[in-house]
Formats: structure tokens, C-alpha cells, sequence
């Protein structure tokens, strides 16, 4: 398995914010694998891991979503397949997985924001 990784402008409806999104694209990492199907490789999508924007101002929500999903991910991945995939996204974007213990301090900062 591997992190592949797409460019892409966000959508909207209004024209005004169109022409803000053309200025603003954003960074999708899915987790795919590769199978064989009739003898050629093909690529089957295993998770969405999350989305970032490209100047990064979003980096720490991004490595939330990341570290969840491949929690959720944990009867379908080994702990090195886990540390390998957190390893490719870091050398992409930086940053690396986060804690049990950041995790919940997120989740609380979030829960609390909430209310």
C-alpha cells in the first residue's frame, strides 16, 4: 500500500467564490494498493486519509484525520505498514503522526470549542 496524492481546487457554486478558489487548491492523500485484474496493474482505492490546503495552514486538523482514519484502518495494516504510510506523508508535507495523548487534546479542544 501507498499514499497516492492529488492537487485540486476546491468546488463551489457562486462565481465570486469560484474565482477565490482558483487562488486556493488544496492536497488529497488516499490510500490505494495495487492489485491485478486480467494480468494488468490496477489501482484500488483502500481510504481517503484527508485534504490540506497547500500553504499548510491547516497542517494539525490534517494530521488528526490522518492519524483517525489509519487508527480505523488498523485490522487491514500492520503497525509498520501504519509507520511507513505516517512516514511518506511527513516527507510530503511535514509534520508526523500524532500521539493517543494528542489525539484526545484534540478531540477535547474540539468538544469544548463546540459548545
Amino acid at each position: 500500500m501507498y499514499v497516492r496524492w492529488q492537487q485540486y481546487r476546491s468546488q463551489a457554486r457562486d462565481q465570486r467564490q469560484r474565482e477565490r478558489n482558483d487562488q486556493r487548491a488544496r492536497l488529497k492523500a488516499t490510500l490505494v494498493k495495487n492489485v491485478r485484474i486480467n494480468g494488468k496493474p490496477r489501482q484500488k482505492h483502500v481510504a481517503f486519509l484527508g485534504s490540506m490546503s497547500i500553504d499548510g495552514s491547516d497542517r494539525p486538523r490534517f494530521w488528526y484525520d490522518v492519524t483517525t482514519r489509519l487508527t480505523r484502518l488498523s485490522n487491514r495494516l500492520s503497525p509498520a505498514e501504519r509507520e511507513q504510510i505516517g512516514a511518506a506523508i511527513a516527507k510530503r508535507v511535514g509534520g508526523s503522526l500524532l500521539t493517543q495523548a494528542q489525539v484526545v487534546e484534540c478531540e477535547h479542544r474540539r468538544y469544548s470549542w463546540l459548545k
